[in-house]
């Protein structure tokens, strides 16, 4: 996929905020990789070419909003509402090709984490990311329960693409997580 990304004479930051007011960032791809106790690497294909037959998530939808922040989307069927969007704010510190995303993370753990992403390749219409975890966001069974891995994460590799109007524009009035996580809880 790297091989075929194209060429363009913005920065990574100039793409990522290029989107029209009815676009977002979405996965197209997305691979995890891991590590057993044997020192076994693990590939596990979250996305592929825009699907998932893992759980009907997981939700990468982003949008710059400034160099400061980047929202992350979500789609959720949780709450007394039923389907909702909210957004999860990342504050943005960026370093050439390199973006470190720090949010809070409103669950059940209520706790601070990063990622990193390492742009590996981009054009106009597509990014193509390494991404890395200061901080293991931790999963959830449906019951709120953490689940464990004998797995130690590596990394993720990205594909986003550009992505024209997004579920008719329903993400425009997203809530946000903290909003979402008190309509769940109630």
């Amino acid at each position: 996929i790297v091989a075929e990304v194209g060429q363009t004479d913005k920065s990574a930051v100039e793409v990522l905020h290029s989107l029209t007011e009815n676009e977002l960032w979405v996965a197209h791809n997305v691979w995890g990789y891991s590590e057993d106790k044997e020192g076994n690497i693990i590939e596990l294909k979250v996305i592929e070419n825009g699907k998932t037959e893992l759980f009907p998530g997981p939700d990468y939808r982003y949008r710059m909003q400034n160099n400061d922040t980047m929202l992350h989307y979500y789609h959720s069927t949780e709450t007394k509402l039923g389907a909702v969007y909210y957004t999860r704010p990342y504050e943005v510190q960026i370093d050439g090709n390199n973006i470190k995303l720090t949010a809070y993370h409103y669950s059940v753990d209520k706790i601070w984490y990063s990622k990193c992403w390492e742009i590996l390749a981009y054009d106009e219409n597509q990014i193509i990311i390494k991404s890395t975890n200061v901080y293991q966001e931790p999963m959830y069974d449906y019951k709120g329960n953490i689940i464990t891995s004998d797995e130690t994460y590596l990394y993720s590799l990205i594909q986003l693409v550009r992505y024209d109007n997004f579920a008719d524009g329903k993400w425009k009035d997203a809530i946000t997580e903290e909003e979402f996580y008190e309509l769940k809880n109630k």
